[in-house]
Order: structure tokens, then C-alpha cells, then sequence
């Protein structure tokens, strides 16, 4: 894991006409490895309805869940799935979609 990716979870605010304005929060710079998904991964992701185009693996947080973006250089990815690998609690894969900034 060499890359550094930004871990964003969103808040809803009120806004200056009382309604609700997503935000997103920066909660942690963290090192992962950042990798599309195969031709064959994609297929079987299209078969379940699931548009997942990356896996992003970083190590282990309890906080991280499904709703939270990944910013990785100029991209951000919006996180559909967290797995712990192997139940250890020492690595979780992140399977995520392509989102725009600041938004799903």
C-alpha cells in the first residue's frame, strides 16, 4: 500500500433556508492500494446489479462504512461495500463506484 487516499463521510447541515445541505468531512489520510476492477470482476458486478468499478484495500477501521467517499489524486470514489478481509481485522477491501466530488 503506497497510495494515499482521503477518507470523506458526509453530515447533513441546515442551510441558510432551513434545509438540509450535505457536507462532506475529511476524516482521515490513510496509505492503501487503489485498483480497478477486472474485465471478468465487472462482469459478474453487472450480473448482481452492482456498478462497482474499483477495490480500494486499506488497513483495518471500525468506522469506515458503505455511504463514505474515497478521494484518491483527482478522483473520488463513493464506497458501496466494506469487507475485512479474512475476518482478522487487519485489512478491509472497499468496493466503490466513480462518484463526483462531493456528491454519489
Amino acid at each position: 500500500m503506497i497510495e494515499r487516499v482521503t477518507l470523506l463521510r458526509s453530515a447533513k447541515i441546515e442551510d441558510e433556508y432551513h434545509g438540509k445541505k450535505i457536507t462532506w468531512h475529511v476524516i482521515a489520510e490513510v496509505y492503501a492500494k487503489v485498483e480497478p476492477i477486472s474485465s471478468r470482476e465487472y462482469f459478474f458486478a453487472q450480473a448482481s446489479q452492482v456498478e462497482v468499478t474499483h477495490k480500494i484495500q486499506i488497513r483495518y477501521r471500525a468506522d469506515v462504512g458503505a455511504g463514505w467517499q474515497i478521494k484518491h489524486r483527482d478522483a473520488y470514489y463513493a464506497v458501496q461495500s466494506v469487507i475485512d478481509i479474512a475476518g482478522r481485522r487487519r485489512f478491509l477491501e472497499l468496493l466503490c463506484i466513480e462518484a463526483k466530488e462531493g456528491g454519489e
